[in-house]
């Protein structure tokens, strides 16, 4: 009987193992604190399958005609959030196949934080609702899969949020219908603390392609500015 308890483990080990090689090594990287002499605190991690993050028909989730398709509602932490502990940051990492490796593809993940034993409740703009992903700001990788290569790709990106002193607070994710995007895991932190932005590999943040189009505009008046002088 131990013998095939043994095996059985063994057995679920090399599934989860496998499932972690398909998400990239970029999914497996650590939150790093953004000053080292200031390390994040870790409030809360969940991390959700393929299967948990399957995209519902409409008449499960209660989704209307006129708003995209989700997931199911994913429950991340129900805590209490101590006076003096600074905002709490929702870091959010997103796997995904690349169904046409060819196009770009688009995702996003709802937010929903609650403070239900607060009377005004928690506030925040509703701009922190919605965490959106790119393909051109997300790491790629080719993995091996039982039905040949295929590009995974990777994001982190997070909202920081102000809550009320010594409240209750219920924080939960779904995710929405993505394009061209095949989800295939959700890792949700919540963290006090600053993170180091950079620490996901092969990612390309925002910022940094603002100042790669930046850079490419100047290099290209450059150049008109000496074509028009040899004129």
């Amino acid at each position: 009987m131990n013998v095939r308890i043994l095996a059985i483990c063994l057995g679920l080990a090399a599934c989860t193992l496998d499932a972690s090689a398909q998400s990239s090594d970029a999914m497996l990287a650590p939150l790093l604190s953004k000053d080292p002499a200031q390390p994040i605190t870790l409030r809360a991690e969940r991390i959700w399958s393929a299967e948990a993050i399957r995209i519902q028909p409409r008449e499960v989730t209660g989704t209307p005609k006129d708003l995209p398709k989700s997931s199911r509602d994913l429950n991340v932490a129900s805590f209490m959030h101590r006076s003096g502990s600074g905002p709490v940051t929702l870091v959010i990492d997103y796997a995904a196949f690349l169904v046409n490796p060819s196009s770009s593809g688009e995702g996003a993940v709802s937010i929903s934080i609650e403070c239900p034993e607060t009377p005004n409740g928690c506030s925040y703009p509703i701009t922190k609702s919605v965490l959106p992903f790119q393909t051109a700001f997300m790491a790629k990788q080719e993995v091996d899969t039982p039905t040949g290569k295929r590009t995974v790709v990777v994001g982190r990106d997070s909202h920081a949020y102000t809550l009320p002193p010594d409240a209750r607070v219920d924080v939960r994710v779904s995710l929405m219908e993505p394009t061209n995007l095949e989800p295939l895991e959700l890792k949700a932190r919540l963290i006090y603390g600053e993170y180091d932005r950079r620490a996901l590999p092969g990612q390309t943040t925002k910022i940094a392609m603002l100042w790669i189009v930046i850079g490419g505009a100047i290099v290209l008046l450059l150049a008109a500015f000496f074509w028009l002088r040899r004129s």
